[in-house]
């Protein structure tokens, strides 16, 4: 719809989850944004990202990121941020419910490698911007992922990456 308006569009994949939606979404933006229109496409993805001093300490709080999905009987879904928020939902629904948990699609790494792939995506999918969100319940290790990013982007002049939480 954003495109047939001549809209920006952002697609935030830490709500939804699913790489697959998020590169069809992406690709009909493109495809479907008007040729004459006055505006300049700007096309956004909001992801999930964690940074840390190694690979492996990222992964770890990648690993504890994860997508509650409740699926109704009419074939509608919800994501939660809890299973008791999903057990609460589908009771309320008055159907018959699935509830599925899945590891997040998470970017993640040390400085360096995170940035790259965040590089990579935003040159797969032809954005303008990515907006970082770091779900990481410590806080201090969700503010070191900020202040690592930012280091590295900063580093390597890179722009078109802002992030929150």
């Amino acid at each position: 719809m954003a495109a047939a308006y001549g809209l920006p569009y952002v697609f935030a994949l830490f709500l939804n989850s699913d790489l697959d939606v998020m590169t069809k979404a992406m690709q009909d933006y493109h495809s479907r944004f008007p040729a004459d229109v006055l505006v300049q496409k700007r096309a956004m993805l909001a992801l999930p990202v964690v940074v840390a001093e190694t690979d492996d300490e990222a992964a770890g709080l990648a690993a504890n990121i994860k997508v509650i999905r409740i699926s109704l009987e009419s074939g509608r879904t919800l994501t939660t941020a809890t299973k008791e928020a999903a057990q609460n939902f589908g009771k309320q629904s008055g159907e018959k419910f699935e509830i599925n948990v899945y590891d997040a699609p998470v970017i993640h790494g040390a400085p360096e490698l995170a940035l790259q792939r965040l590089v990579d995506v935003q040159e797969l999918h032809n954005v303008d911007e990515i907006m970082v969100v770091t779900a990481v319940n410590d806080f201090s290790k969700r503010l070191r992922s900020y202040e690592l990013l930012s280091e590295i982007a900063t580093e390597s002049n890179i722009t078109g990456i802002t992030q929150g939480r």
